[in-house]
């Protein structure tokens, strides 16, 4: 069958050498080309790496970075600090969108609250949110951290927490939150267990200074009874 074919068709029978398999340098040894679409792949990962891990938007200058995409993407061009925060900026955007989508189909929400202030003297409030997904998963997301110039009272703070939860749509599904005297808003109250417990223990270190009190528990553990010693004296004596 072969000899046929070699005879009457020899243009549609490969030869031995065509017929043999690449070899393995013969691909390795092309460099791959990064077009658009990749390198559209690689800095949204770039934009990804920037906020999953907190990273300063000055990390796509820095020489380290560079020498390592040089070394892996030779033809990607790194964007520039001006390229990654507008890419920032729609991330942050199209995140939130989804997230209020999923706020949208939630029927009760809970929020907790957080509040700092940063080496600059500056005080920061954290709105984060909680609630559970149609697949009956505990998520959480961060609404927003802001600054707080204004007095820190528990009007300002209800003002606050009002501002963000209609601007997420879901002040009416809040279903409890810690807040002083929860007189400004009509929301269930939970405090938070250790603030409290911190509270208390400062409000017991004001009646009695905390050296006071370690001396006197150093007393107690180091030394034994007093009737003990009394006793041996008696005997002692006696």
């Amino acid at each position: 069958m072969r000899s046929h074919l070699s005879a009457k068709h020899a243009k549609e029978v490969p030869t031995e050498k065509d017929a043999a398999q690449p070899a393995i340098t013969n691909f390795t040894s092309r460099p791959r080309r990064c077009d658009d679409r990749r390198a559209g792949d690689i800095t949204a990962l770039i934009t990804y790496m920037i906020v999953k891990d907190m990273l300063p938007i000055s990390f796509v200058e820095g020489g380290g970075f560079l020498e390592l995409m040089a070394s892996v993407e030779p033809d990607y061009r790194v964007p520039g600090r001006t390229t990654m925060t507008k890419r920032i900026e729609k991330l942050y955007k199209d995140k939130a969108e989804d997230l209020r989508r999923s706020l949208s189909t939630i029927s009760k929400v809970s929020i907790t609250t957080d509040g700092w202030t940063a080496l600059t003297t500056e005080f920061y409030v954290t709105i984060t949110c909680h609630y559970i997904d149609s697949e009956w998963e505990m998520k959480s997301a961060v609404l927003q951290t802001r600054a707080t110039p204004e007095r820190h009272t528990a009007e300002n703070l209800a003002e606050g927490l009002r501002s963000a939860t209609e601007s997420w749509g879901i002040l009416e599904k809040v279903s409890n939150v810690t807040l002083a005297n929860n007189e400004y808003l009509d929301w269930d109250s939970s405090p938070c267990y250790a603030h409290t417990l911190q509270l208390a223990i400062n409000d017991r270190f004001k009646l009695k200074p905390i050296h006071h009190i370690v001396a006197g528990a150093s007393r107690r553990v180091t030394f034994p009874p007093q009737h003990s010693s009394n006793t041996g004296a008696l005997s002692e004596t006696g």
